[in-house]
């Protein structure tokens, strides 16, 4: 079971920054779902309207499965979002950690 982080980059309208900032924090505060040991919001050091949300699940089977568990709420929360993100400006990423790798020497 190897650690798996799901990670998604946006940017949001500058308009929309506070309004942006509530949603995420009611969010997190109802973000549950097996496995999901950590989540957090990152902003960009150099564009403070550019987000990324980390997911950390404990295994790969946990974020594969992670899409069955979204409540109404959630759901809500993500359709806020949609409209104060910036048109294309979306990526996503998985990633899953590497256990015990072997280090050769040179």
């Amino acid at each position: 079971m190897s650690e798996t982080k799901f990670m998604i980059r946006y940017t949001v309208k500058p308009e929309q920054r506070e309004n942006y900032l509530k949603i995420i924090r009611e969010f997190k505060s109802i973000i549950v779902a097996d496995g999901l040991t950590d989540y957090s919001v990152f902003a960009d050091k150099r564009n403070n309207n550019k987000f990324t949300e980390i997911f950390t699940f404990d295994s790969e089977t946990s974020y594969d499965n992670y899409d069955d568990e979204a409540d109404e709420r959630v759901n809500i929360l993500m359709s806020k979002m949609a409209e104060i993100i910036v048109e294309k400006s979306t990526s996503y990423s998985v990633i899953t950690k590497v256990e015990n790798p072997i280090i050769e020497e040179v």
